[in-house]
């Protein structure tokens, strides 16, 4: 199973693609004045092309950190409370 995990920061966010628990790519984006949802797309984004997958092999995503109710197109959101 390829699965991405997100971690929308208030300075970066990181993105990790796996697949069968080895990483396949992994991403770090300063977010700047930018949207949350706009970097963490970007960086998905930039994390499929190193990774020379498409977003549609990702079958399984998570967001975490301070960021991650600004970024609703992921399947899963860990630590909320």
């Amino acid at each position: 199973m390829i699965t991405a995990g997100i971690d929308a920061g208030l300075q970066d966010t990181k993105i990790v693609i796996f697949k069968d628990n080895q990483v396949l790519s992994q991403v770090n984006v300063t977010c700047g004045s930018e949207p949350t949802v706009v970097v963490a797309e970007r960086g998905l984004r930039q994390a499929t092309e190193s990774g020379r997958i498409s977003l549609g092999d990702i079958q399984y995503a998570v967001v975490t950190g301070s960021g991650r109710a600004a970024v609703p197109f992921v399947r899963g959101q860990a630590g909320l409370s």
